[in-house]
């Protein structure tokens, strides 16, 4: 499952790549995660935040369901209240790279980073939702979705996000496409080739959010310990 990634860019980058109409300032976020109000786009020229998943005070004291923040593309084919978001409730995530953990003993695991290298910014797929609690009190929240991983993943998870290219975002945001196109669409895209590299082991820490928490560390071995092969 995906469950942290980054989003760091500037606001020159966000409007550019997006096609923004205006922007305020942005927080860098190195160390995403669910529960985090977090930037989406739902039409065009527009931003907005969203909860992943869940607003905090709704999943305190119990563990998220990760179907509440991947939402895989088979389950919107096989059951009608995805179906419902799906058409008319997409958006795109915002994202710069994403974190994976490598088995690498009996109770250790490697953190790895991974980001496109022919662009420093990309969309992943989503869809939003307005969440009442019991309270009736409404929060925006937003689900990422992805699909099966190919060989370049699949030592690291067996889903990875549902990557959406540029040429293609006006179709993805837009109410008036036809729904099951967009899904055909979606699910014949290839996956992407993603680079890469160790990182801290404190990316699991949600209370450290640096820039470091994204750069390159020497590897470990199956032991833990460092080598200098990656």
């Amino acid at each position: 499952m995906i469950e942290k990634y980054a989003i760091y860019s500037d606001v020159d980058q966000m409007v550019s790549y997006f096609g923004l109409e205006t922007l305020e300032e942005l927080s860098a976020n190195y160390n995403t995660y669910p529960t985090q109000k977090l930037p989406v786009i739902k039409a065009a020229g527009q931003l907005d935040y969203h909860y992943w998943g869940l607003p905090p005070g709704a999943a305190k004291n119990k563990s998220l369901s990760k179907r509440l923040f991947n939402l895989e593309v088979s389950d919107i084919q096989n059951r009608p209240v995805y179906q419902k978001q799906f058409k008319s409730r997409r958006c795109l995530i915002p994202c710069n790279g994403f974190f994976l953990w490598k088995t690498i003993g009996k109770k250790k695991k490697s953190a790895h980073f991974f980001r496109l290298p022919e662009t420093p910014l990309f969309a992943i797929a989503g869809i939003w939702d307005d969440y009442e609690d019991i309270d009736g009190n409404s929060s925006l929240t937003f689900n990422m979705i992805v699909r099966d991983s190919d060989e370049n993943l699949q030592e690291f998870s067996d889903v990875s996000p549902l990557i959406i290219p540029v040429n293609l975002f006006e179709e993805w945001l837009s109410n008036e496409a036809e729904y099951l196109k967009i899904l055909e669409s979606a699910n014949s895209l290839e996956n992407p080739l993603f680079v890469s590299h160790f990182v801290s082991p404190m990316i699991k820490d949600t209370n450290i959010n640096k820039k470091t928490l994204v750069e390159p560390i020497r590897p470990t071995d199956q032991f833990g310990n460092y080598t200098l092969f990656s």
